[in-house]
């Protein structure tokens, strides 16, 4: 295991997500996106969000 640090990224606007139904948040196998359940447009739906693959940082 390596230690390092992580650097959030507001990937998706949440603020019209209605909290009884979780956003439960999961990678994809090659964690390029980000997977999660919302119902900020009404109805309940599956999205994935792409983040980009973070740069390897030398000399910390």
């Amino acid at each position: 295991m390596q230690s390092g640090f992580l650097k959030s990224e507001h990937l998706v606007n949440m603020a019209k997500q209605n909290y009884t139904l979780e956003p439960n948040v999961r990678f994809n196998p090659d964690n390029k996106l980000v997977i999660f359940t919302s119902n900020i447009l009404g109805p309940s739906y599956i999205f994935a969000v792409e983040v980009a693959k973070a740069v390897p940082t030398t000399g910390q």
